[in-house]
C-alpha cells in the first residue's frame, strides 16, 4: 500500500481500538501496510492492478444476494402445497427482476445529475414502504405510471448512498474505463 493509505489504516486501527480500550499490536500495525489478493487468473486475464477493483466488486454482489435473502423474503416461503410455493417464488423473482430494473435507471438517473452514488438497499426499503399504495393503484395503467415516475424521482432524492471522501468502487471503475 502507499504510505499514505497505510497511515490512514493505522489512524483507524488505532481509534477502533481505543473504542475498545485497547491498544493495537506492532503486527496489527505494520499489516495495515498490505493488502493481500489471491486469485488463480493470470495476469493476461486480471492484471494486478484491476485484483483489488474487481474484489470490491464482490461487495456490490453480497449485496445483492443480501437484498433477495432479507429484503425480498426468499428465505421465507411458507406453505406445503407446491403450487403455493412456485407461485411465492415467481412473485418474488418478478419483483427482484423489477427492482433490479428500477435500481438501474435510479443509479444512472442519481449519477447523471448529481454524481453520486444510489444504494441498493434503500431503494428497495423505499419502494418496500411504498408496496401497499402501489397495489391499490396497480389496476390502473395510468395511475400506476404515475406513482412510479412520482415515486422513481423520490427514490432518487432519498436513497443515496451516504457521502464519502474517498472514491466508490464505481467511480474507480469509471476511472479505469477512461484511462
Amino acid at each position: 500500500m502507499p504510505e499514505e493509505v497505510a497511515n490512514q489504516r493505522r489512524y483507524k486501527a488505532k481509534k477502533t481500538a481505543k473504542k475498545k480500550g485497547r491498544q493495537p499490536t506492532k503486527k496489527h500495525l505494520y499489516l495495515q501496510n498490505w493488502s493481500l489478493y489471491i486469485t488463480n487468473a493470470g495476469e493476461d486475464k486480471l492484471p494486478a492492478k484491476a485484483v483489488s477493483i474487481v474484489y470490491r466488486l464482490r461487495w456490490y454482489i453480497e449485496i445483492v444476494f443480501k437484498s433477495w435473502k432479507s429484503y425480498h423474503g426468499l428465505d421465507q416461503v411458507r406453505g406445503e402445497r407446491e403450487e403455493r410455493i412456485e407461485c411465492f417464488i415467481y412473485g418474488r423473482l418478478i419483483m427482484i427482476v423489477i427492482m433490479s430494473f428500477l435500481f438501474g435507471s435510479i443509479k444512472r438517473h442519481v449519477w447523471n445529475t448529481r454524481r453520486r452514488e444510489a444504494s441498493l438497499l434503500k431503494v428497495i426499503g423505499h419502494f418496500q414502504v411504498k408496496a401497499e399504495k402501489a397495489l391499490t393503484v396497480i389496476a390502473n395503467r395510468t395511475d400506476f405510471a404515475s406513482f412510479l415516475h412520482s415515486e422513481f424521482f423520490e427514490a432518487c432524492r432519498l436513497c443515496l448512498m451516504d457521502s464519502r471522501k474517498r472514491l466508490s468502487t464505481a467511480q474507480k471503475l469509471r476511472l479505469a474505463n477512461v484511462a
